[in-house]
């Protein structure tokens, strides 16, 4: 059985002169019931990783297979589905602000044409895992920091997804730890993540594979 998702010889070059290399034959899976730790300094390629692992910026050669197909050549229906099976967080928000907490989880929810007791049901699990339950009726704007990381991983969680790609950024404090023992929780019943983390020295996150980046490289 294939990975759920695999980078396979992946580059990524600036299209400047001279031109430069962002990421270097990068060469991994992403597979289920496996928490994948991504770690590495800033600039090293992280970000730009994920993005192109989620079919936001399409590699300059290589390709990115979920399911054994080539995410950028797909089309309708399939594309429809690898987004709906795939949960996304970024450093940039992508929340509605005129929308409460529950509010944009209800959005996500009906898109996906969910029955409205699940949908519910649904909601406050993903709530009380982020420990947002007394958060919901707030807007995003008005969330603390710490609040706002929750409720981007509260977002990628209540689509119920196979693959988490999460731009976070985990470092050793107790909000980071609080994210990595969910995650953890979430690829012990099948999920498949991945997930940024600084290059913090010898402390440790929990997770099954760490993947060490410089450069653009993956030592």
């Amino acid at each position: 059985m294939p990975p759920l998702l695999k980078a396979k010889n992946i580059f990524l070059r600036t299209s400047g002169n001279p031109r430069r290399e962002i990421l270097r034959d990068i060469n991994l899976a992403v597979e289920e019931g496996v928490m994948v730790l991504l770690r590495g300094p800033s600039g090293s390629g992280k970000t730009k990783l994920l993005q192109a692992l989620s079919g936001r910026l399409m590699p300059s050669s290589g390709k990115v297979l979920f399911c054994g197909e080539d995410i950028y050549g797909l089309k309708g229906h399939s594309l429809r589905d690898f987004r709906a099976r795939c949960g996304f967080a970024f450093e940039k928000d992508t929340f509605i602000n005129s929308l409460s907490v529950s509010g944009n989880l209800s959005e996500i929810i009906r898109a996906l044409g969910i029955p409205s007791k699940v949908a519910f049901d649904r909601i406050m699990h993903v709530l009380k895992l982020c420990s947002l339950i007394n958060s919901r009726d707030i807007l995003p704007e008005n969330l603390s920091s710490g609040e706002k990381k929750l409720f981007k991983l509260a977002l990628a969680l209540v689509k119920e997804p196979e693959v988490f790609l999460l731009d976070f950024n985990l470092c050793m404090d107790s909000l980071s730890l609080e994210i990595a023992r969910i995650l953890k929780s979430i690829s012990s019943r099948g999920g498949a993540i991945m997930v940024t983390a600084a290059d913090y020295g010898r402390g440790s996150l929990p997770c099954d594979i760490c993947l060490d980046i410089q450069n653009g490289e993956i030592r």
